[in-house]
């Protein structure tokens, strides 16, 4: 067709062509028709195009030589960061045998960050929520179905994780809705951290390791004894055998322990590993997880069965210290527990009184006295019966630090505008009629871009950042339900949004976006030409 009409003016087709084929819907737009190539004719105003699949296009996918479309497919893993620094989240589905052993290193191929932060959820959304924008890292969040299938999955994904990515990669291994992260007031990051403590060009005890596990006093997990009787412990072992923890005992705290019947085991010393919090490099993870893993006999036989055996009412941690503590103890001198707490702190056994801000500084006082400034760029606070009171103490009702204070510990917002993309679970009937509503409450931008599919990352790795609009994910389960799921999806997000907001209802995977060279804003675009003040 031509670009124009005799006099200039574009004809009223491409006036509304915004878009191309559909499924692309713009609020009461309409399907138009459409180029059949892979690029934009030259001169032709759309802002968005939907194009065949990538075997159909040119290598480069880029437009035809002299066009100003500049049509572009973000990569799998886009190294460019968010304003900020921050990349965006990937999200990776492991929801059975198959997708964690063939699935995961596909997924993980394009990775380019040096630092990666991973954590395996059933809730993708919870996880960016708690987690994304945190250390300036990658953020890998590794989901299960919409049942959490046991914490031995982590073991089986992390091995598969870690086996994935660059040997020299620095990865750090994390829970999510419990770890809060200091930035600020010179607060460290935990990458850059890591890597100064671990050089062996420097005098440390952190010093040539390869991987570092956070301390904990509590040791529930590590034998038969004691009531944490939803999860099975078969190796074990006495709170005797784990090693003194050197800087504590130097600061006078006894190295004893509570019976392990009582109702939360625990020592006075930090010397147990709390498998929530783990930092290292790839190469050195993989070995630890895999061979953690070959002597998990429940894992084994998970492995066997390709999935179909059970991997439910187990303790990660459990398995994991057995490993640790088999000779030659702490995989041969390669892993260290951080026993002075200067990149973690799980705070399990500890009190709210505890704690305190002296001089704009957050300190912990140990058990016989003695008080230290907390180092830790990285804190885990457990949902045990200290938990809530000490993250009270810490943040406030606001999760923030006092004013002047550099512990500055922070959860980030639900939903910010136009930054991170939210991922929204609808994978039921209950998550669609109450869960969309409650996720959209913090939305403020006034245009969003929202996508329905059961493969969040490929959603969030063709859309992010497009149009300068919030990118909402609404997530199935891990099989398609259909696609009238739509309808109930886009209904009940519509409604939870401001009714004067731009929504754009898109398909994820094959739509493009076409930027630069003076292609419009396809947000903007509609806004004109549906004004009631001009012709068209």
């Amino acid at each position: 067709m031509s670009s124009a009409t005799s006099t200039g003016r574009p004809s009223k087709m491409q006036r509304v062509a915004t878009m191309v084929r559909f499924p692309l819907c713009l609020l009461l737009l309409q399907r138009v028709g459409g180029s059949s190539g892979c690029a934009a004719e030259r001169d032709f105003d759309a802002s968005l195009l939907q194009l065949p699949r990538a075997d159909a296009c040119r290598p480069n996918s880029a437009a035809l030589e002299g066009s100003e479309a500049s049509l572009l497919q973000l990569p799998r893993v886009a190294a460019t960061p968010l304003d900020g620094g921050v990349t965006v989240p990937l999200v990776v589905n492991i929801s059975d045998w198959q997708q964690i052993h063939s699935g995961v290193p596909i997924a993980l191929r394009g990775i380019t960050s040096s630092n990666i932060l991973i954590t395996a959820n059933n809730h993708p959304d919870k996880a960016i929520e708690s987690l994304g924008g945190a250390a300036g890292a990658q953020l890998i969040v590794l989901q299960t179905g919409p049942e959490w299938p046991g914490n031995l999955v982590k073991l089986a994904a992390y091995k598969a994780v870690a086996g994935a990515l660059p040997a020299k990669a620095v990865v750090m291994f994390t829970d999510s809705d419990d770890v809060w992260f200091r930035f600020g007031g010179g607060a460290p990051n935990i990458f850059s951290r890591f890597l100064a403590m671990v050089s062996p060009d420097v005098d440390g005890v952190l010093a040539g390791k390869e991987v570092v596990i956070s301390a904990e006093r509590g040791v529930g997990m590590l034998g038969h004894a004691g009531t944490f009787t939803d999860f099975a412990r078969p190796h074990d072992h006495h709170p005797s055998e784990l090693p003194s923890n050197p800087y504590e005992t130097e600061l006078g705290v006894a190295d004893t322990c509570a019976p392990r019947t009582a109702k939360f085991p625990r020592c006075l010393q930090s010397k147990m590993a709390n498998s929530g919090l783990v930092i290292g490099f790839a190469g050195a993870l993989h070995r630890l997880y895999d061979n953690t893993w070959n002597i998990c006999d429940q894992c084994r036989q998970w492995d066997l069965s390709h999935g179909s055996s059970s991997l439910e009412d187990a303790s990660d941690q459990n398995q994991l210290m057995h490993y640790l503590l088999t000779k030659p103890i702490f995989d041969g001198g390669r892993c260290a527990i951080d026993y002075e707490m200067s990149l973690f702190h799980t705070t399990a056994g500890f009190a709210d009184q505890d704690y305190e801000y002296r001089n704009g500084s957050l300190h912990l006082t140990l058990p016989g006295g003695a008080n230290i400034q907390l180092q830790a760029p990285v804190l885990h606070i457990p949902g045990n019966p200290e938990g809530p009171a000490i993250a009270a103490k810490l943040f406030g009702p606001s999760k923030v630090a006092p004013e002047g204070s550099d512990a500055s510990l922070i959860h980030l917002p639900r939903a910010e505008a136009v930054t991170e993309p939210l991922v929204v679970n609808i994978s039921d009937w209950q998550h669609i009629h109450s869960g969309v509503p409650n996720a959209l409450l913090g939305i403020t931008s006034s245009r969003v871009i929202v996508t329905a599919t059961n493969s969040a990352g490929s959603a969030i790795e063709n859309l992010r950042g497009v149009a300068g609009a919030q990118l909402v994910v609404l997530q199935t389960g891990p099989k398609w339900p259909g696609n009238l799921m739509k309808l109930a999806a886009f209904k009940a997000a519509a409604a939870a949004l401001p009714a004067k907001i731009v929504v754009m209802f898109t398909d994820c995977c094959d739509v493009w976006f076409r930027f630069g060279g003076g292609a419009p804003n396809v947000f903007s675009r509609f806004v004109t030409l549906v004004s009631p003040d001009v012709d068209g």
